[in-house]
């Protein structure tokens, strides 16, 4: 056991590693496929070893969040194309075309539909696959890694002279199982 976690530890140092050395980060708008295909790599890893997964259990989570994961990428840029047709309209000089902003508002309502159904199907799939307990932690680790990462990329775009320090003194996410875990609001 205590080498599997060390194991991991390594995987998940160079994957970080990998991520942060390189450049692409800082041009565009965000990772592209490589990189994605690496946060990828560190979200298995980390995940095997906050579940505590034998490779048998591994054969059958992975394929199953590498799909969830594809499908809510395929719709966040879809719902971004969809934004951005609005932002277009709206910058407009002359008078914007309200039925192009009304059909581009309902795509994206009609895709943050989908990305629910799509969350939903995948909970009620893991769930098949794994304990009560370990469905909590995945649940909990899925929402603390997105942070992360979206925190991570955030400080990742603000380079000196633009409000921020780029790379320097800005590690990759910790995902530290001591710090707070946010959890949803439970509508009370």
């Amino acid at each position: 056991m205590r080498e599997n976690k060390y194991f991991i530890a390594v995987l998940t140092a160079f994957a970080v590693l990998a991520i942060a050395s390189s450049s692409v980060f800082a041009q565009g708008r965000g990772p592209g496929k490589k990189h994605w295909e690496k946060i990828e790599m560190l979200r298995i890893w980390k995940l095997a070893d906050v579940l505590d997964l034998k490779e048998d259990e591994m054969a059958k989570i992975i394929p199953a969040v590498r799909t969830y994961h594809a499908a809510m990428r395929e719709k966040a840029d879809e719902r971004e194309t969809a934004i951005q047709a609005i932002r277009v309209e709206l910058r407009k000089k002359d008078a914007a075309d309200a039925k192009k902003i009304s059909e581009s508002v309902k795509r994206a309502l009609d895709l943050e539909s989908e990305v629910v159904k799509i969350r939903q199907a995948h909970y009620k799939e893991m769930q098949k696959n794994l304990s009560a307990e370990q469905m909590g932690k995945y649940m909990v680790f899925e929402i603390r890694f997105q942070d992360e990462i979206r925190n991570w990329m955030k400080g990742m775009g603000r380079g000196p002279g633009r409000g921020g320090r780029g790379m320097r003194g800005q590690g990759p996410p910790t995902l530290n199982d001591d710090a707070p875990t946010p959890l949803p609001p439970d509508g009370d």
